[in-house]
């Protein structure tokens, strides 16, 4: 999106749903109904007068999400704060708004809801989906250039990295290390490759994502292209796709369901949910796969990319076959699956079903320190 001036793009941050921000500065849901936790603190959430959501503390003193991020950042470090945010967002607009000077219908339309967790959910709304905006100011091979400097695989099957540990992802396949890689200035970030398709099926490098372990925030490489994270090929023996919002949730959700032969791993950003169904199309069309699994957050813009996947998927539906089998593309089953117990997404439901964090996540060594020492 466009952003006018920066009064605008304040704006957008403090009418954005402010729990849209509070998982990447690290906040979680608490037992309360809009109440966040982090460590010892927790603080309530609401939407006050002009649209502004706004947070108060355990001391009653109230505030922004530009309050949360300026905590985080430094007090009076608005810049810094304001590039935080933006991270987090991804540089897109929320789905669910819009920068207009249109006056605001009195009836707009409602969000779509949660939805009970079973495998066979309904997503509530089904939207239009949205042409891709691709930023040109860095070329594909730039992109990849990019990813690669400064940045170490994760060659080491015994090494598991800070951030892994702290997401209580204890055990990542080898499979899926090889779509990743590990920040070489030893902060514990990882970094993960966003893919684009090309119109003629190509896949090409896009830009990356890193998430990063102080803050627990997103960074989004300056320059980079809309894409699609994915743990995908051949090398992978199981039929099943799995779509997310974000490659942990996808990790997280498989280390939740473990399966021997593997899946196949897909994380997309917004506006990206038809090119990620087109490249899961590529990889039915290779019989690789017969089941996609729609993992998305389970809130309003997480059930809004579950709807726009879904409808995608039944573009070009095989309709020589019969009843439920037609409903989507050559036949597959495919499915919304919420998280369990009412959590927002399945990183939540893995930390919830997980006691303890290893203590290797409190050391001080440099996690790349110990790579480079199982490496010798």
């Amino acid at each position: 999106m466009t952003i006018d001036n920066a009064k605008t793009e304040l704006d957008l941050f403090k009418t954005t749903p402010i729990r849209t921000f509070l998982p990447s500065l690290g906040w979680h849901p608490a037992k309360v109904k809009d109440a966040f936790q982090k460590d010892n603190e927790i603080i309530a959430t609401f939407k006050g007068r002009g649209g502004v959501y706004r947070f108060k503390d355990e001391n009653k003193t109230f505030g922004t999400i530009l309050d949360l991020a300026l905590r985080e950042v430094g007090l009076g470090k608005f810049g810094d704060a304001r590039r935080l945010l933006r991270s987090i967002l991804g540089n897109t607009e929320p789905e669910n708004l819009s920068i207009s000077t249109a006056p605001k219908s009195q009836n707009p339309s409602p969000s779509p809801s949660p939805v009970l967790s079973t495998e066979s959910s309904p997503v509530s709304t089904v939207l239009k989906s949205e042409p891709i905006i691709e930023n040109k100011k860095v070329s594909y091979d730039e992109a990849l250039a990019a990813f690669e400097c400064g940045s170490l695989p994760w060659t080491t099957p015994e090494f598991l990295p800070r951030l892994m540990l702290l997401r209580c992802l204890t055990s990542v396949s080898e499979m899926h290390r090889g779509s990743m890689r590990l920040s070489g200035s030893g902060s514990g970030n990882i970094r993960f490759p966003y893919c684009v398709r090309l119109d003629g099926g190509e896949i090409v490098h896009g830009g990356h994502e890193t998430v990063v372990l102080h803050g627990g925030g997103k960074r989004y490489a300056r320059g980079a292209h809309n894409g699609v994270w994915r743990s995908s090929g051949p090398h992978i023996g199981g039929r099943t796709a799995v779509v997310g919002e974000s490659p942990i949730d996808v990790l997280s959700y498989d280390a939740l369901h473990p399966c021997d032969e593997g899946r196949h791993l897909f994380a997309l950003r917004s506006g990206t949910e038809v090119m990620c169904i087109d490249m899961i199309r590529d990889i039915i069309d290779q019989d690789l796969i017969d089941t996609v699994i729609i993992v998305t957050d389970n809130d309003p813009a997480g059930l809004t990319y579950a709807g726009k996947a879904l409808t995608r998927l039944q573009v070009g539906r095989d309709k020589t076959q019969i009843g439920s089998a037609r409903t989507y593309y050559q036949g597959i089953r495919a499915y919304y699956h919420a998280p369990y117990d009412g959590h927002e997404d399945w990183n939540d439901v893995l930390k919830a079903n997980t006691s303890s964090v290893l203590h290797e996540a409190d050391t001080n060594i440099s996690p790349h320190q110990e790579q480079h020492e199982a490496m010798r």
